[in-house]
């Protein structure tokens, strides 16, 4: 029943925000939450955590098995019982980008190891900037006996986005990673100059983090609501609406 309410109020959340229902194959649709995949996804701001954790909830049929590599100053920010809830959630704490050999790769590994299925998301370049695809995916990929896929939010489309995994058995870094820009770069991530491999041709007006006319609505419907029962929240949320927009 929790899990039923959960989803019908996190895709509400998505379609009031602008953001599509589930559109990937249907292979993915029945195997996704079955086998083992780490998925290579397109990183360009910290929404794209917030946003990935609502389709997992939205559709656990398909993502209950999804871990999310976030960035370790997240977790260094919050206290312990927030960092439970995180750890509980399907969050992972990532290293420092300037942390190379932090031994990541082998914690991610054994953690996986321990596990039948999952779909671990990971930042192949390791940040939201722009710069060169690291190992780390590939090797934990390898370690684990894992298949790799290419993944990420559409931010022009408003879409998430999941491709066929392939397999790297017999294949080295190098042979597959041009395979696997090619199909990140059909995504558009929400800072398009953060991206590090070549985009699709995209519309830059549409490419945001919500649809502004619809977000709009929403903010003026919660600001008349919050009028009429309790003005002390609503000066709070136009305060906290200054600080983040």
């Amino acid at each position: 029943m929790t899990d039923i309410i959960s989803s019908k109020i996190a895709r509400c959340i998505l379609n009031i925000t602008g953001w599509k229902e589930l559109d990937i194959s249907s292979y993915m649709k029945k195997n996704i939450s079955k086998g083992k995949y780490v998925t290579a996804i397109s990183h360009s701001s910290t929404w794209d955590a917030l946003i990935f954790l609502a389709y997992k909830y939205a559709y656990p049929e398909v993502f209950s098995t999804s871990l999310i590599v976030v960035k370790p100053q997240i977790y260094d920010a919050v206290p312990d019982w927030i960092k439970n809830i995180l750890d509980n959630i399907g969050f992972v704490k990532a290293t420092k980008y300037e942390e190379k050999n932090g031994g990541f790769v082998k914690a991610s590994a054994d953690m996986l190891n321990q596990k039948n299925k999952y779909l671990f998301l990971i930042s192949p370049k390791g940040a939201r900037e722009k710069y060169p695809w690291r190992s780390g995916y590939y090797n934990i990929a390898k370690e684990t006996n894992s298949d790799i896929c290419i993944g990420g939010l559409d931010y022009e489309k408003k879409k998430i986005v999941l491709f066929e995994p392939i397999s790297i058995k017999d294949k080295t870094k190098e042979e597959i990673e041009p395979i696997l820009q090619k199909q990140m770069g059909k995504i558009v991530p929400l800072y398009p100059y953060c991206s590090e491999v070549d985009l699709r041709c995209y519309n830059p007006s549409k490419t945001s983090l919500f649809k502004i006319s619809i977000l709009i609505i929403f903010i003026v419907l919660i600001l008349i609501f919050l009028f009429y029962y309790s003005k002390k929240i609503l000066i709070g949320f136009i305060v906290l609406l200054f600080i983040f927009i």
